[in-house]
C-alpha cells in the first residue's frame, strides 16, 4: 500500500470501530410532575445557529411515554402542537389519552419547540410596552439580538431531527395541530424516508395560511351539516 493511503485508511478504521454517539445526546428520567408519572423526560441541547454564525444553544425539553408493542422503540409517535407559540410537553397526557391507539405500538414523543414551554420560552419585555407596533416589534427585536432570526418552521424540523437521532428512533409518526402540521410537512419533505405516517388536523399549508381562509368557509357547511345533524 502506498505510504500515503496509510493515515486516511487508518484514521476509517478508527471511525468504524469508534462507538455511535446516536443515543448518548438525551438523558430520560422520572418527571417531577405528579399528572406525568408515566412519562420519562429529557432535555437535548441544540444550536440556535446550524451554520455557527450565532452562537449558543436551546434546550429541547421533552417527554416520552414508552409503549410496549412488538417493535418498542423502533418508531415514535410525534405530537406537534399548533400556535405557532403553545407548548406540547404540557399537554402530553392529552396527547396521550387522543392518540391511544399509535400509541399502543410506539413510544410517544412530546416536546416543546424551540422558544416555547420550557424550551427556552421567548420573553420579550418590550412587549409590554406602549408605542406603535413597529415600535414595540422592533424594540423585541433588539432584545433578542441576533438569535431572534433562529425561531423558524426550519429550526423546529432540524430540531425535530436531531430528537429522533439521538433518541435513537428509526421513523416517525406525526401528528400535527393547527401550525403543528406545517411543521410535520415541512419535516417529511426534507426527511421523507424518516416519516412512517402523517397525520394532519386543521392544516396549514406549507407556504403560509390564506390570509382569506377560503379553506374555512368552504368547511362551513359541512362541519355544521356532522355537528347539528341527526336532530340535534
Amino acid at each position: 500500500m502506498p505510504r500515503r493511503l496509510l493515515l486516511p485508511a487508518a484514521a476509517l478504521v478508527a471511525a468504524l470501530a469508534a462507538p455511535s454517539p446516536s443515543h448518548a445526546a438525551v438523558s430520560w428520567g422520572p418527571c417531577p410532575e405528579p399528572e406525568f408519572q408515566a412519562f420519562q423526560c429529557g432535555t437535548l441541547q441544540v444550536p440556535i445557529d446550524r451554520s455557527g454564525s450565532v452562537g449558543g444553544t436551546v434546550p429541547l425539553f421533552a417527554r416520552r411515554l414508552t409503549a410496549g408493542g412488538p417493535n418498542p422503540g423502533r418508531v415514535a409517535l410525534v405530537a406537534l402542537s399548533g400556535g405557532p407559540g403553545q407548548s406540547a410537553a404540557s399537554s402530553a397526557a392529552d396527547f396521550a389519552v387522543a392518540l391511544a391507539p399509535g400509541v399502543r405500538e410506539r413510544d410517544l414523543l412530546v416536546f416543546d419547540q424551540r422558544g416555547t414551554g420550557q424550551s427556552g420560552a421567548l420573553k420579550c419585555s418590550a412587549l409590554g410596552r406602549s408605542g406603535t407596533a413597529p415600535e414595540v416589534v422592533g424594540g423585541c427585536a433588539r432584545q433578542l439580538g441576533p438569535a431572534r432570526g433562529f425561531f423558524r418552521t426550519t429550526d423546529s424540523v432540524e430540531d425535530l431531527e436531531t430528537l429522533r437521532r439521538e433518541a435513537g428512533y428509526e421513523k416517525l409518526a406525526l401528528f400535527g395541530v393547527s401550525y403543528g402540521t406545517k411543521v410535520a410537512m415541512d419535516y417529511a419533505s426534507r426527511y421523507p424516508a424518516r416519516v412512517e405516517r402523517l397525520v394532519l388536523d386543521s392544516i396549514v399549508p406549507q407556504d403560509g395560511p390564506d390570509p382569506l381562509f377560503r379553506s374555512s368557509v368552504a368547511a362551513i357547511r359541512r362541519a355544521l351539516d356532522e355537528l347539528c345533524g341527526g336532530g340535534r
